[in-house]
């Protein structure tokens, strides 16, 4: 009886009178906890794919910068090799050149170490008291070796540069690396190899040796013919690194170690790692995570093999999928207490009933016309309210205007930082342009970041133009957000005016638009005001678009063959075939003015084969007249990434005849890391048909340069920007070189491109440059002029004076 009285008691406090909501309220439950269950499941699935996705991209920075590591150090050892007596200041103006502080994170230093005979010591000083290594000081009196004793060679430093870099081993100049514990071991094994390492004064960081050979920086005495003459050390903070690449996302832990190809060192003493340092299986930045952590691990081949570890937690607080099941099954279970509630509720009272009705489909409208992330007016309600003041404008000869209002590269935000800051960011937005209006006025969000202002009534107390100029001032300022921590993001944006009268809220926002896009193209972070004109130049590039679909059909394009000639001896080699478009009112078009439309549209797919055919079949044409010259085609992104290009150039080669050799495919640095795996397995099949393969202006792309010498090439063509400074610039002449010798180390052949006077042509020739192109050696000309040109080189070509070929 009890029992009974406590079930009738909870029966009637949850206003269940009868069978029905009792039975609503048992099945409310039972589905709650099954949805709670399920939302649980997919919420970290959800989370287990996000962190995928976010530890693919800090993981890829890792492996980017370590292969960078990697670069930076080849690159020097490739400098002291091919340069003899190179000095301090000669090293410190190549590496200003190359950029080397702002193209590689963390780096703390690269130096040159040599092995010097313990007879070569006095020779060894003078030398370092002649050029002094910057940073280390050279006692008076006869130099100290440190650690102390009496060896049959030395590991001493000769060339360095350093950032802020602080003496990390007690010595100076005279510090053995050979005998430091644990790096010795590793130096005198003679291999490339790379370690982490903790080094006092500098924590952890990540070492780079590269065993040189004889021929570079001076040696000092001979040390015997099995050891190489030095070593070059790159010092990197790997701690930055890792800090750069979890930046954006702090919540992450990163880490990284070196899993294969390092031989265990002896153990150190204690006062051994105190002054030497001591080598250390991984470095970690980020917060621990906790048990059931999320992670994810990248392998990378670079100075040995290394592993990068990326971990998170699954989430927490609010974000905890367990939080969320169960608030999933708080609010079911709520809600069926509700369903419960009503209906006890509606057997008593019909009439409230009615007017709860009647407030939820208040609710309902409110809900259908405002936005639900800002509370802003939707695009439903703005163009209801835009058509409103255009027919009073009509009536009361009033004004109105219209603020189309965009955020400035506002992905980035989402990419970043993810979707809730910018939620919040979006709903920080719309407050201050709610706060910055007047009553009057409507303040709406179109969707994305679009945001729009409609203003009604004397324009010349308050102009669009003012009205915009306050939005960009409001919107200037920075934003701080939960999402952001401690930190604050600035954000600029476009805005596009259209006032006046109109015959449509159409028409309008329209116009608004139009001008947006103006201001965007002129620079962003400012306003435009329509004019009449803007319409010419929207329905003008629209009309490119509509004239370029029929281009192919109507035979417009044409090629211009460019000839490649032979550095030393002045021979045309080959042509790159030039796309030109010959518009039937725009007269001859370059391939800058339309391209980007083609590739937005699709129709790059069909042009290009249309290029790769004709070009395959002139230079089969000069193969049949005895002019035995090769063909370079200019290749998009688009089209390498198109699963059937291969097969297509397959076919061309068939149907034209001509030889594989002879074709040469060029790809810009970005096309190549586009999709770096996919793109490799086609270049490969390209290679093994006899096609070369071509990096168009190798030297101004930020890939890794590791990741560009696994690729199949043939071909490096350097950039015109460094030919058009080689005679001026002491820089330009260093990386011109350093390509020419990279190229020649990987047996690649270079092409320059923009020679245009004869101080670059001599200075190419005395680097070493195979072939070059340009307006001095010859314009672009029609197939006919090209093949007149070639022979009459024919009968006179020889080498040219000064060339290493006239030597």
């Amino acid at each position: 009886m009890p029992v009974v009285l406590r079930v009738r008691s909870l029966l009637r406090a949850l206003r269940c009178p009868s069978l029905v909501p009792c039975l609503v309220l048992g099945a409310g439950i039972v589905v709650s906890l099954l949805a709670a269950a399920a939302w649980r499941a997919e919420v970290r699935s959800n989370a287990e794919e996000s962190f995928r996705q976010r530890a693919g991209i800090a993981g890829m920075d890792v492996t980017t910068a370590l292969r960078r590591m990697d670069d930076l150090t080849t690159a020097v050892r490739t400098l002291v090799e091919t340069t003899p007596g190179l000095t301090n200041g000669e090293l410190a103006a190549w590496y200003r050149a190359m950029g080397a502080e702002r193209r590689y994170t963390g780096v703390d230093g690269v130096g040159y170490v040599v092995r010097v005979p313990r007879s070569g010591l006095r020779r060894y000083e003078a030398l370092l008291r002649r050029d002094p290594v910057p940073g280390l000081a050279v006692p008076p009196g006869r130099l100290r070796i440190v650690p102390a004793g009496v060896r049959a060679s030395y590991c001493l430093v000769r060339l360095g540069v350093s950032h802020g870099l602080p003496r990390l081993l007690e010595g100076g100049a005279g510090f053995d690396y050979c005998a430091a514990p644990g790096l010795g071991s590793l130096l005198r094994a003679g291999r490339p190899t790379a370690f982490a390492a903790a080094l006092p004064g500098a924590g952890q960081v990540v070492v780079f040796a590269l065993p040189v050979g004889a021929g570079g920086a001076p040696a000092v005495g001979r040390v015997g013919p099995s050891h190489p003459t030095g070593f070059v050390l790159g010092v990197f903070d790997v701690r930055a690194v890792l800090g750069a690449a979890i930046a954006p996302d702090p919540d992450l832990a990163v880490s990284v170690a070196r899993t294969r190809g390092l031989p265990r060192p002896r153990p150190s003493r204690p006062a051994s790692v105190r002054r030497y340092g001591t080598l250390v299986p991984a470095a970690t930045v980020g917060r621990s995570p906790a048990a059931g952590a999320f992670t994810a691990r990248l392998e990378v081949e670079a100075g040995g093999r290394w592993t990068v570890t990326v971990a998170d937690r699954p989430g927490w607080g609010l974000f905890s999928p367990d939080v969320q099941g169960a608030g999933v099954a708080a609010g079911g279970i709520g809600a069926a207490v509700l369903v419960a509630f009503l209906l006890g509720t509606l057997s008593r009272s019909r009439g409230r009933a009615l007017r709860l009705a009647a407030e939820t489909a208040d609710e309902l409208r409110l809900l259908a016309l405002h936005d639900p992330l800002t509370g802003l007016p939707n695009r439903t309600l703005i163009l209801d309210r835009a058509e409103r003041l255009v027919a009073r404008s009509r009536r009361r000869q009033g004004g109105v205007a219209a603020l189309f209002l965009d955020l400035d590269d506002f992905k980035v935000v989402n990419d970043h930082f993810g979707h809730t800051a910018g939620d919040q960011i979006l709903q920080a937005v719309a407050d201050r342009l709610k706060a910055a209006m007047r009553g009057a006025d409507t303040v709406g969000r179109l969707g994305g970041d679009e945001f729009v202002v409609l203003l009604e009534g004397d324009l010349r107390a308050a102009r669009p133009e003012t009205v915009a100029r306050r939005l960009l001032e409001v919107l200037a300022a920075p934003f701080r957000i939960d999402a952001l921590g401690e930190r604050a993001l600035s954000l600029s944006a476009s805005i596009g005016i259209a006032a006046g009268e109109r015959r449509s809220a159409g028409d309008l926002l329209r116009d608004a638009d139009i001008a947006l896009y103006q201001a965007k193209g002129a620079g962003k972070h400012r306003y435009a005001t329509f004019r009449e004109e803007m319409h010419a130049s929207v329905r003008e590039r629209l009309a490119l678009e509509v004239d370029l679909q029929g281009a192919l059909e109507r035979s417009e394009f044409f090629l211009l063959y460019q000839p490649l000639l032979a550095l030393a001896c002045a021979t045309p080699t080959g042509a790159e075939a030039l796309l030109r478009w010959r518009h039937p009112t725009r007269g001859v078009l370059g391939p800058s003015a339309f391209v980007p439309i083609a590739e937005r549209t699709g129709l790059i797919e069909p042009i290009g084969d249309w290029v790769l055919a004709t070009a395959c079949a002139q230079a089969r044409e000069w193969h049949d007249r005895g002019l035995p010259l090769d063909v370079a085609v200019n290749v998009s992104a688009v089209q390498l990434e198109r699963p059937g290009f291969t097969r297509t150039v397959r076919a061309v080669l068939e149907a034209t005849g001509l030889p594989p050799a002879s074709l040469v495919l060029e790809l810009t640095e970005t096309a190549l890391m586009r999709e770096p795996e996919v793109v490799a397995r086609r270049l490969a099949w390209l290679k093994a048909t006899g096609v070369r393969i071509a990096i168009d202006d190798f030297g101004t792309g930020l890939s890794s340069l590791a990741s560009l010498l696994k690729l199949p090439l043939d071909i490096l063509k350097i950039d015109g920007s460094f030919v058009s400074e080689i005679a001026r610039s002491s820089a330009s002449r260093r990386v011109v070189r350093t390509i020419v010798e990279l190229a020649r180390s990987m047996e690649l052949e270079t092409v320059a491109e923009g020679i245009e006077d004869e101080a670059q042509l001599a200075l190419l020739e005395q680097h070493g440059c195979d072939r070059g192109q340009g307006f001095l050696l010859a314009r672009p000309l029609e197939p006919r002029e090209l093949a007149a040109f070639v022979s009459a080189r024919a009968g006179r070509a020889r080498p040219r004076p000064g060339s290493r070929s006239a030597a």
